[in-house]
């Protein structure tokens, strides 16, 4: 749509002689927008992001944390029906951001890059505090109130295997 302003300007002046009018004419064009939209699939943003943070809490493991028991206190991957649901990237990441806003020292870790899990595939959560034994973590799991379904001790090494790597509350 074009915009078209007539502007004309009439004098009537008893000493000045009267002309005719003489119409201007101004076009403008209408401003060009390009709009982008980016239809994001959630599940696929959800993976990225808990990749994202896996690898930024990976890390702490590999550093100060390393060869040290954390408290484990979940372990999802997609499809895995537990706790009444069918879990997927979606919800795997809101119970993350659940944890960590509850348990400040809570990480996430990609079973797949840490040989003390027997399987891989699964996003884990740990409680980081990087105790010194197994039964600090069991102690940590009961003072927090979490059962034997939902916590127990986990060794997280980049050079041991699972055996010996687990510990569960009684």
């Amino acid at each position: 749509m074009a915009a078209v302003v007539v502007w004309m300007k009439v004098v009537n002046a008893p000493d000045e002689k009267t002309a005719d009018p003489a119409p201007t004419v101004v076009t403008q064009a209408p401003p060009t927008h390009t709009v982008t939209s980016v239809v994001a699939d959630p599940e696929t943003d959800a993976a990225g992001r808990l990749r994202d943070q896996a690898t930024a809490d990976a890390a702490d493991f590999r550093g100060a944390l390393a060869d040290r028991w954390a408290a484990q206190i979940s372990a999802k991957r997609p499809g895995l029906y537990a706790d009444g649901r069918t879990w997927d990237n979606q919800t795997i990441l809101a119970e993350f951001e659940s944890s960590r806003s509850r348990y400040p020292q809570v990480r996430l870790l990609d079973s797949s890059e840490w040989p003390v899990f027997s399987e891989s595939g699964w996003w884990v959560t740990v409680s980081a505090q990087g105790f010194a034994s197994a039964d600090d973590a069991l102690a940590w799991c009961r003072g927090n109130g979490l059962d034997k379904d939902h916590c127990f001790a986990k060794l997280i090494s980049s050079s041991r295997g699972p055996e010996g790597s687990t510990l569960y509350q009684k």
